[in-house]
């Protein structure tokens, strides 16, 4: 009768949790953040305050480039709907000691403005001013 006894006492068992696995999910989930993630640098724009532009806008010290709330970019009478298109035909209306005056009619967007400002310095052209106070006048 000693070979089909029933053994009543039974052992506890300790559960050995292993960290192996979530140290692996860990990995995983840093290296899919990493992926998804935006690395974008950030820089400033000039601004300049009005009395720095003065009435100088309206001669030739500076190209005025309008950008108006549809995202249209508008100088001497051209239009242009792609900042980069626009910023290399700037880039030949430009005179040699022009800068670039950037204007933002009422109702304009931000993104278009920040956008033909990079243009316009990626296509070589360093004088380039926002001018903040360009709806009112």
């Amino acid at each position: 009768m000693h070979g089909t006894a029933i053994n009543l006492h039974r052992r506890r068992s300790r559960v050995v949790l292993s960290l192996t696995p979530l140290i692996d999910v860990v990995f995983i989930l840093l290296v899919f953040f990493m992926l998804v993630s935006q690395f974008t640098q950030w820089r400033e724009i000039e601004m300049l305050p009005k009395a720095a532009l003065g009435e100088q806008t309206t001669d030739d010290a500076y190209l005025v480039v309008t950008v108006d709330k549809s995202g249209r970019f508008i100088a001497q009478d051209q239009q242009w709907s792609s900042a980069v298109g626009a910023s290399a035909a700037i880039k030949a209306l430009l005179s040699q000691d022009q800068a670039v005056s950037v204007r933002a009619l009422e109702g304009a967007k931000i993104q278009p403005v920040v956008s033909i400002v990079e243009a316009l310095q990626s296509a070589g052209i360093q004088n380039v001013h926002v001018d903040r106070h360009g709806a009112d006048r």
